[in-house]
């Protein structure tokens, strides 16, 4: 499998998305941070870091909603459930 990762700059691999994500996750700006792993699920699903870290971040600060994107992604129904958030 693919690693997929939008927004991702070869030429500086220390600059990307989820890095952003947990910058803004550690300076405790949650909703910018889960804003990025939003939209890079909704840019690609294959984005496999993004559901790793939106999973983990959602079961850290929003136990409800983690279930729900848990439960989503199982039913394969991510962007009819979650697409403009």
């Amino acid at each position: 499998m693919e690693q997929v990762l939008p927004g991702e700059d070869p030429d500086d691999p220390f600059e990307d998305p989820i890095t952003q994500s947990n910058d803004l996750k550690d300076k405790g700006d949650f909703d910018g941070a889960y804003k990025i792993l939003m939209e890079l699920c909704q840019a690609d699903l294959r984005c496999l870091d993004a559901h790793a870290h939106l999973g983990n971040f959602a079961f850290d600060t929003r136990p409800e909603e983690g279930f729900l994107i848990r439960d989503a992604r199982a039913r394969n129904t991510w962007k009819e459930d979650w697409g403009e958030r």
